[in-house]
Order: C-alpha cells, then sequence, then structure tokens
C-alpha cells in the first residue's frame, strides 16, 4: 500500500525556504536540533504558541513549498512521466533530469529552485 502523505522538507530545505522568506505554515516545523515538531498533534491554541515559539522554521510539505515558489516567486516547477522516469524542469535547465520516483523528482526540483533563487538573492545584494 502507498504511503499517502506528504513528504516533508528536510532541515536543510526548511532553513533555506526561512531565508528565502516562506511563511505560508505556522503549526508544523523544525526546532533547533532539526527534529521535526507539531506534526499530527490536537492542541490548543495556547499550546500552538508555545510550540511555534520553539520554531527554528516551519517544515511545509513538498508540495507546498513548490506551490510557494510557483504563487509567491513565479517560478515554473514542471515534473514530467515519460518512458517510465520522471523528469524535473525549472526555469534555467535546458536538459532535464531523470527520476525513479515522482517524490525524487519533487525534492530535487525544490532544492534547484532554492538554489537558484538564493543565488540570485546573493547577486542582487552586490
Amino acid at each position: 500500500m502507498a504511503d499517502k502523505t506528504l513528504p516533508i522538507v528536510s532541515f536543510e530545505q526548511a532553513q533555506k525556504l526561512k531565508k528565502l522568506g516562506f511563511d505560508w505554515i505556522k503549526d508544523v516545523g523544525y526546532n533547533k536540533q532539526g527534529n521535526l515538531i507539531g506534526r499530527d498533534v490536537c492542541v490548543t491554541r495556547c499550546y500552538i504558541c508555545r510550540l511555534q515559539s520553539s520554531f527554528v522554521c516551519s517544515a511545509p510539505s513538498v508540495a507546498l513549498a513548490l506551490k510557494w515558489f510557483r504563487d509567491e516567486k513565479g517560478k515554473a516547477t514542471t515534473i514530467r512521466y515519460y518512458d517510465n522516469f520522471y523528469y524535473r524542469n525549472q526555469d534555467d535547465s535546458k536538459n532535464p533530469s531523470k527520476y525513479s520516483t515522482f517524490e525524487e523528482a519533487e525534492t530535487a526540483l525544490l532544492d534547484a529552485l532554492i538554489e537558484l533563487e538564493l543565488k540570485k538573492e546573493d547577486s542582487d545584494v552586490i
């Protein structure tokens, strides 16, 4: 049976997304040690406030982070299936990369978009 949950971004991805301004979710995040906190917890508003104060960065699903790139940054986020492989492409790539699973392609696409955006921000500062 297939897993019915969406993959969550890694701690490293979450830290970079925070640097880029991602702020869409408040109820799931990583603490200083890189542990995921707040997931699948039935909580009161007061508890959520205490929980949020221990967040270092929020922890969206990979799909939500890609949606943020589309909606907030205007970046293309395309994954295609052809000949038993998944292919990802983004604005600055002429040659799409090949992956065995959709989730691998999604994560690689997110990494590529994060790095492109961080490079863009670094060059904008100079």
